[in-house]
């Protein structure tokens, strides 16, 4: 939860924050390369440049939030198994028996218990069509809900427990931007929606 605070915080803040610092380095070389001076505040010129400077930073901050995820997710059960996600029961079958050839524990020793574990209950969630439903549409957080058996039950346990993220979110980002002040770019997008209505 805390992490999503501080996410919307990150998005609400940090960019109009980094692109002010990056804007006067922008003008610099804008300068330098083009022998202009930088245009002045408030004009047509600036405003174009902060929305090139403000879309880099957003372009950047969501590029390292796309490899900070990938970076730091563990490998799913489809990547443990080595199928793909539309393999069927057989399949399954076939890919947990390779992997029980090579690294049972009985055959590499008590270091491969942990993984052969991992890999047994991937296997076992995915060969059920009922779990299978969850884990797909859930996460691997589904596997534990122990009070559900059928597709419907859940559907609506993983309903009620997206719904409270989803809250918190919508009412977070209602307060940020009635706190926040406007900027250039939150302008423009004003501007145009004004002209096509």
């Amino acid at each position: 939860m805390l992490f999503t605070v501080l996410s919307f915080v990150g998005w609400a803040f940090v960019p109009d924050q980094v692109t002010r610092r990056l804007l006067p380095i922008f003008h610099r070389f804008y300068q330098s390369l083009l022998g202009l001076p930088a245009p002045a505040p408030t004009t047509p010129l600036y405003i174009r440049h902060y929305r090139y400077v403000y879309a880099f930073t957003v372009f950047s901050y969501i590029l390292y939030n796309f490899w900070s995820a990938a970076t730091s997710m563990a490998p799913n059960y489809y990547e443990l198994l080595g199928v793909e996600p539309t393999a069927d029961e057989n399949v399954l079958k076939i890919a947990f028996r390779q992997f029980a050839r090579k690294y049972h524990p009985d055959r590499v020793g008590p270091q491969g218990e942990t993984m052969f574990i991992e890999v047994r209950d991937a296997f076992e969630a995915l060969k059920n069509p009922v779990t299978r439903y969850a884990y797909d549409r859930f996460g691997p957080e589904a596997i534990t809900w122990m009070q559900c058996t059928t597709i419907r039950e859940y559907v609506r346990h993983g309903l009620m427990q997206s719904a409270g993220f989803y809250i918190v979110s919508c009412g977070l980002l209602l307060l940020v931007s009635a706190v926040r002040q406007p900027s250039y770019v939150a302008l423009v997008s004003v501007k145009l929606s004004r002209a096509f209505s």
